[in-house]
């Protein structure tokens, strides 16, 4: 993988990540964490990605 595409696979792997958070906050799905725990992971995920586009 080219070093360019590093923060869009991770700002896509955070909106997967929100979309997962939403559902199991929604639907109570038992997607092996909490809403809240996605949404956290969403926000790490995002953070990276800007991080790596500098």
């Amino acid at each position: 993988m080219k070093k360019e595409m590093f923060p869009d696979v991770a700002f896509w792997l955070s909106v997967v990540a929100v979309v997962l958070s939403a559902a199991v906050s929604l639907f109570e799905l038992e997607l092996w964490l909490a809403g809240t725990q996605w949404m956290l992971i969403a926000i790490i995920l995002g953070i990276w990605a800007l991080f790596l586009k500098k």
